[in-house]
Formats: C-alpha cells, sequence, structure tokens
C-alpha cells in the first residue's frame, strides 16, 4: 500500500506485478533500516508474493428476489426515483442460508398442500403430430423448478408414455398416474410439467395456492428472509407485504391485553357458551369454536391458550369494541379498526 501513492499506475499490482514488488521490497529494506522491523523479518517479508486481494463484488440475492425487491420499493419511498438511477449501496438484513431455506420450505409446502387436492387437469391440449413444442412454449414452469420440463401425453394405454420437449421420452410414475385419474386424468395431446428425479418421471402441477414466509429475529426485529409468494418468476406480488388479509386468530391476544388493561385479571371467568346477535338485515351470526363444541365456564387464561372463538366474543362484548379497535390501534396493528365484534376475531382485512 505504501508503494502505491507515488505511481499508482506504474506500480499496479496486477499489471505491473514485478515492478510493484521492487518497490515494495524497497520500502521494507527503508522499514528495516529505520529500526522498525528487524532484519530477519525484513527479509522474510521480502520472500513472500505479492497476494492482491479481489474488490468487494456485490452480493449474490440467490433466492431472494421478493426480498430484494421490497428493499428497493421502500428505497424508493425514502429516496425518491433517483434510486433507480445507481449508485446506492443498501445494507440489509438478508441471511442467505435462512432466505434459501425459506424459498425452498414454501415452494415444498405449496406443493404438498396442492398435491392433497388433486389433480387439476393438463394445462393444454394439441394433437399429438403437430408442432406442439411451439405451442408448450406458451407456457413456462417456474425459474425456481430448473428441472421441470414442458411434455405432451402420446399414450394412455398400460400406462401413460410422454414426449419431452427438447428430446426424449418416458413413462408416469405409476403413482402419478393413479393421483391424476382420481382427478380430471390424462389424454392424448394433453401438455404438462414433467420432472425426472431418482430416475422416475414425474408428473408435476403448478400450485392454485398462493402463501408467503417471513423469518423475524425476535430480540431485534431484523427481518431475516422474507418470501412473498410460490415463484417471483410467476407472480413478483408480494403476499408478505403487500396482500390484504385477515389476521384471524392473530388478532386475539391483543384483545385479551385490552382486558387486563382494565379490570381482569387471567383468572377472570368467561362462559363458553353458544351465543347469537341478529344483525340490522334480519339475519343471525352465530359464532362457534373450531370444535364446534362448547366448554362452559373457563378463566381468561385458557381461554387465549385454547384460542376460543365464543370466549373471545363474549370477552369483546363486555370490555368494548370501542375500547379493543382503540388499544389495537395504539399497538400499531392498524390504523383504522372497526369497532365491531366480528373483528376481534380477525376478520378485517385491512393491511398495516
Amino acid at each position: 500500500l505504501a508503494a502505491l501513492p507515488k505511481g499508482p499506475a506504474n506500480y499496479h499490482p496486477r499489471r505491473r506485478k514485478e515492478q510493484a514488488i521492487v518497490r515494495r521490497n524497497w520500502i521494507i529494506s527503508e522499514m528495516a533500516q529505520m529500526g522498525w522491523v528487524t532484519r530477519a523479518e525484513a527479509q522474510a517479508a521480502m520472500a513472500e508474493d505479492l497476494v492482491v486481494q479481489e474488490a468487494p463484488r456485490r452480493s449474490h440475492y440467490r433466492d431472494a428476489d421478493f426480498f430484494v425487491e421490497e428493499v428497493r420499493r421502500r428505497a424508493l419511498g425514502l429516496l425518491g426515483e433517483q434510486v433507480n438511477a445507481g449508485g446506492y449501496y443498501l445494507r440489509t438484513t438478508l441471511n442467505p442460508r435462512m432466505q434459501t431455506a425459506a424459498r425452498v420450505a414454501l415452494m415444498r409446502g405449496l406443493e404438498a398442500y396442492d398435491r392433497r387436492h388433486g389433480w387439476r387437469g393438463a394445462w393444454g391440449n394439441v394433437p399429438v403430430d403437430s408442432d406442439w413444442e411451439r405451442a408448450a412454449q406458451r407456457r413456462r414452469p417456474p425459474s425456481e423448478r430448473r428441472d421441470w420440463k414442458a411434455a405432451i401425453v402420446e399414450s394412455t394405454e398400460g400406462g401413460v408414455a410422454v414426449r419431452i420437449a427438447g428430446g426424449g421420452r418416458g413413462r408416469l410414475d405409476s403413482e402419478d398416474v393413479s393421483w391424476a385419474r382420481a382427478g380430471r386424468g390424462l389424454n392424448v395431446g394433453d401438455l404438462i410439467f414433467v420432472e425426472r428425479t431418482d430416475n422416475r418421471l414425474r408428473l408435476r402441477q403448478v400450485p392454485i395456492v398462493n402463501g408467503a414466509l417471513v423469518a423475524i429475529e425476535p430480540h431485534s426485529g431484523r427481518v431475516l428472509a422474507m418470501v412473498g409468494g410460490y415463484s417471483y418468476s410467476l407472480s413478483n406480488f408480494n403476499r408478505a407485504t403487500q396482500a390484504m388479509r385477515q389476521p384471524g386468530s392473530a388478532i386475539k391476544p391483543f384483545v385479551y391485553a385490552a382486558a387486563l388493561e382494565g379490570d381482569m385479571t387471567p383468572a377472570t371467568i368467561i362462559n363458553d357458551a353458544p351465543i347469537e346477535f341478529r344483525n340490522p338485515d334480519g339475519t343471525v351470526w352465530r359464532p362457534e369454536n373450531y370444535t364446534r363444541e362448547y366448554y362452559g365456564a373457563q378463566t381468561l387464561r385458557r381461554g387465549l391458550e385454547m384460542s376460543r372463538n365464543v370466549m373471545t366474543v363474549r370477552l369483546a362484548q363486555q370490555v368494548g369494541m370501542r375500547r379493543i379497535a382503540d388499544s389495537i390501534e395504539r399497538y400499531g396493528v392498524t390504523d383504522d379498526m372497526m369497532p365491531v365484534l366480528s373483528m376481534a376475531l380477525g376478520a378485517g382485512s385491512r393491511p398495516r
């Protein structure tokens, strides 16, 4: 480093390595002459090669498309359109290992859930003797599923034979054939996705259901991983930050907190029994527990522990929804909560 200021181009450690070493060794000998290092230390240092560390490179955001796009959106809100011009360095809380694990877990979970709900059928059907590969190009598998290939069903006799885009043929795994026939079945000319794994040709289906996953460090609030949907290549809508959805039972602890801020305690008794309310239009609302059963007099603590719907509604009726709504807004859960009893069960869908 001390050799560079005199002539950065003349002593460039890569392009003019020999000159850089000569200059470096002269500096080390001067250091020894001035007594800053011993002669033995100087000789050892001059005998070493000149090793240059690579310049820092921009992080490779593997599996973090949703995370990075959310950072960009927030940066736009803070800094304006000049963010898109580049030149900014944004430091995030992303944990690459956890991000990959989150993406894999969400995709597998959604695919497993979707499979349990049956085969929905092929995404197209064309004559086998046509230019079917051109037709298959209109629908691409998720970019995250690099091993999925488009295929066409050639025969359904004695199993299901398929021709794979790009070359190759095979027979679908018998387990998948049974799964497909239990659903909408497979017909000659059907366009499908397949994946070859463990010497088996498996039938694949893009899930119709979607989801999101966020991993947060509880002590600091740092977002370590975030996946906003099944596949960024199919939809870049971030369901973790942009979707409107009901909080459901996640709102109940705030309802109970509002009660505890008053004159109630964890030992306060709430009756877990059927209850109904008549709406202005004449319809009747009868909240029910998840189990469709009722358990009588229970402590407030037990109601929260078991997430009892009817107990929560009775509690909200006693505390008052206006008071609960004010408390929830004060916690920052939402900016505007309607003070109606159904909101105590998380029926609202306004995003924060």
